[in-house]
């Protein structure tokens, strides 16, 4: 294990998903109080999607160190989950800037190949083969719904990490 990252992949899946309503719960208090902080909603907005990407990056290095030289034909990955970092970073400390759609679409095309990334190593470390379509499209929509697919994907995720090869 790398000591360098957060621990996200290791993490059992209630602890995640009480970090992530935690987080829900301050952004949705903040919105709905009566104070003006449009500014600051805006920015708690994007925590949970830096959260999010926090743990996929997390897990996509940790399973990338599973897979074999062979199977690892993601290497353009570690790039795009650094361009979703900036770009969300962008949108984050220059919410103005956000009225540019192309950052907002740069930052959700990157997190997209994250999320497939993660799918696909997730796939790849549990068969040892090219996972098949379907696999890697129900993992992808797991992931994508951060809440309720953390539930499922990250004991598989587990599992792997702790067995090796599935």
């Amino acid at each position: 294990m790398n000591k360098n990252l957060p621990k996200f992949c290791y993490a059992q899946p209630w602890k995640l998903f009480a970090v992530y309503l935690i987080i829900v719960l301050c952004v949705g208090t903040l919105y709905w109080s009566k104070s003006n902080v449009s500014l600051l909603n805006h920015k708690l907005n994007y925590i949970s999607y830096f959260y999010i990407l926090l743990w996929l990056s997390s897990v996509g290095h940790e399973l990338n160190n599973v897979l074999s030289s062979k199977q690892n034909k993601l290497k353009w990955s570690k790039i795009i989950l650094c361009v979703a970092f900036v770009s969300l970073g962008v949108i984050f400390f220059f919410p103005y800037i956000s009225n540019i759609r192309i950052i907002v679409i740069t930052f959700y095309v990157t997190y997209a190949f994250s999320v497939y990334f993660v799918a696909k190593s997730l796939v790849l470390a549990e068969s040892k083969t090219k996972g098949g379509g379907d696999s890697v499209i129900g993992v992808f929509i797991n992931i994508c719904l951060f809440p309720i697919g953390v539930w499922l994907v990250q004991p598989r995720i587990l599992k792997v990490l702790r067995y090796g090869n599935g």
